[in-house]
């Protein structure tokens, strides 16, 4: 079961479920860049392709069977929803252009599930991370954990959230740099392009691949937190950091940069 994490009430006022993973990351240090010389200013952000670009499924003209994986020698076959439409993101300007050598693959179609198995790494190689992965629960006032901030940054999934690969939506987050250390394991998430793969090996040793469909940046006041936390109805893929403009007096960054992804493979 899907777990979310309780609003939680500041100055009288109510912050929304699970925008707090923005409040978290912010207040984990990763916001003081301006005096480390690795201004957030620097970092890739999406390009306009990238924020608008088709999320889920490729749509088909005939409606697909359902999605079918075995687990404990029972069939299940969820059903499979319609690409998810979401609100605006903020506007970037200067797009990139895909290098002819970077490979591109095509949109999955939602049939394919795994069984669940929770994963133990990480690789992007488009933006070169890899990195084992940690295991993120809530805090005792129930906002949703992150990474701690190390020299050697590391990713983590949220275990409340679908494991990669099964049925719903993973959720997967990281620090974006820290004043100590300098960049950190998704500094360049804002560089993906739809058509990017990520790769997540599991505890079970099979290995979930799954392609970028959309890079998006969002004003942490319009958090999507319906769009990353409700369970899809195929394997998908959320993964988050800060992003945007770093603000001096408030001591943090803007906005969050989302990559969303939909499983294509199984290996």
């Amino acid at each position: 079961m899907q777990r979310r994490p309780a609003a939680l009430t500041i100055g009288g006022r109510q912050i929304p479920p699970l925008a707090l993973v923005s409040v978290a990351l912010a207040v984990a240090g990763v916001i003081v860049l301006a005096v480390a010389g690795f201004s957030q200013h620097h970092a890739p952000r999406p390009t306009p392709q990238a924020q608008t670009a088709p999320l889920g499924p490729a749509p088909t003209s005939a409606a697909p069977s359902a999605p079918t994986h075995t687990t404990a020698g029972a069939t299940h076959r969820p059903a499979i929803s319609a690409p998810t439409t979401i609100s605006a993101p903020t506007t970037i300007s200067a797009p990139t252009t895909r290098s002819p050598s970077r490979p591109s693959l095509p949109p999955g179609d939602g049939r394919l599930s795994m069984i669940s198995s929770p994963p133990v790494h990480l690789s992007v190689p488009a933006i070169g991370v890899s990195s084992d992965m940690l295991t993120l629960g809530l805090n005792p006032d129930a906002t949703v954990e992150v990474p701690p901030l190390a020299r050697h940054s590391q990713a983590g999934w949220y275990k409340f959230s679908a494991t990669p690969g099964a049925t719903g939506s993973a959720v997967v987050l990281g620090h974006i740099d820290s004043a100590a250390y300098g960049p950190a394991v998704f500094y360049r998430l804002g560089a993906l392009q739809p058509g990017d793969e990520a790769d997540l090996t599991r505890a079970d040793g099979s290995t979930a691949v799954f392609r970028i469909d959309r890079v998006a940046e969002y004003p942490k006041t319009g958090f999507p937190t319906q769009l990353i936390y409700n369970p899809t109805r195929y394997p998908s893929l959320r993964l988050i950091t800060c992003g945007g403009t770093f603000n001096p007096q408030t001591r943090s960054y803007e906005d969050n940069i989302i990559a969303f992804g939909t499983l294509v493979a199984a290996r």
